[in-house]
């Protein structure tokens, strides 16, 4: 099961030294944490008590990329970017799809009032499930 698909397009060429996005190919299929991910509050994070950049944690591959070329890859596979040290900036358009059944990332809830403003067909896009909440006391 994925939980969620990233899709990363590039702006501009992205290239060593631009602070490209870097993946552990096959890390989706280890049963092992990586050293440098911690879990906290939120799941899995980047554990960046050593202050280096994620581009230098083992097993990394740098990712470059031309202007239009997109990057699609599950959210299971362990990501981040490396560190950039050219001038300037890196453009890129990041989407990403949740299927219903995976609830909202870091238990963020939806205002009521941005729901209050949307159509049903908006709101079913934004809520497919109804929320859970704990019992009232």
């Amino acid at each position: 099961m994925v939980g969620q698909i990233n899709v990363l397009m590039a702006l501009n060429d992205i290239g060593e030294g631009d602070g490209p996005p870097v993946l552990i190919p096959g890390s989706h299929k280890c049963t092992e944490t990586h050293p440098r991910l911690a879990v906290d509050g939120r799941g899995l994070i980047y554990d960046d008590v050593s202050g280096k950049p994620a581009g230098t944690v083992i097993a990394v591959q740098e990712m470059y990329l031309k202007a239009g070329d997109v990057l699609l890859f599950t959210d299971a596979i362990t990501h981040g970017s490396a560190e950039r040290t050219n001038p300037g900036y890196r453009r890129t358009i990041i989407y990403r799809y949740s299927p219903k059944y995976v609830r909202e990332r870091f238990n963020y809830q939806i205002s009521e009032a941005l729901l209050q403003r949307l159509t049903p067909a908006r709101r079913a896009i934004i809520v497919p499930n109804a929320p859970r909440r704990p019992p009232s006391a």
